[in-house]
């Protein structure tokens, strides 16, 4: 089995059957005539890599830095798909030096094809279970408290921090400051930047996904 590779059967309208074949370092991809090796060298840390499918050339387009892309457009992964009218047939999360892999197969096709490994003893999921996945593998955070001092020059916020199973760094990103967080329960003081939102993940990543709208939640605490 190969770890935190995840398949995902029945999901994306293609013909053919896919199929990878792993090598030290590389991913190659093949789906009817279409085919697409994945370098892992390429690939930063702390980035993600999408291969996505489309309809209308019948080809696969390589999408590097997949988060900005979505941080640009203030979307989720599934939106920006919908938005761009392609499907993903493979996804590379790179963190903390260890890949997190999804494949999603053509419609039809049950099982991963490979002439390298055998993937029958790795996890296969239906598309509903996606989210939960990659909540073990983002960092989740509970805020419990969130305030202005005295002085209104700074933000107070106090949260509880889970790290993702590859344990990469965390930071708190709110306007120009990255503040790094640890596992557990976190005191953060902030010079208050009114009208930003609160972004918890890698350094500098701002995400719809890990938006915190700090100025609703100050109009509640205050």
């Amino acid at each position: 089995m190969i770890e935190h590779f995840f398949v995902f059967p029945n999901c994306v309208n293609i013909e053919g059957q896919l199929t990878i074949d792993i090598t030290p370092g590389q991913y190659k991809i093949e789906c009817g005539e279409n085919q697409y090796t994945v370098n892992r060298q390429d690939i930063p840390d702390n980035s993600s890599f999408c291969l996505l499918y489309d309809y209308m050339l019948d080809d696969f387009i390589p999408i590097e830095h997949w988060e900005k892309l979505t941080a640009c457009l203030n979307m989720r992964s599934m939106e920006t798909l919908a938005y761009l009218q392609q499907s993903c047939v493979f996804q590379i999360h790179y963190y903390n030096k260890i890949p997190f892999v999804k494949v999603f197969l053509p419609q039809g096709q049950q099982t991963l094809v490979s002439h390298t490994h055998n993937f029958s003893e790795n996890s296969y999921f239906p598309i509903s279970f996606i989210h939960p996945l990659d909540y073990l593998y983002f960092p989740t955070f509970d805020i419990f408290n969130v305030s202005l001092d005295d002085a209104q020059e700074n933000v107070i916020i106090d949260l509880h921090l889970v790290p993702s199973v590859t344990n990469f760094a965390v930071y708190a990103n709110y306007g120009m400051y990255c503040l790094p967080l640890n596992p557990g329960v976190n005191h953060v003081t902030i010079p208050y930047c009114p009208g930003e939102s609160l972004y918890i993940g890698a350094k500098g990543e701002k995400k719809k996904v890990t938006l915190y709208d700090l100025e609703e939640a100050l109009c509640i605490h205050n």
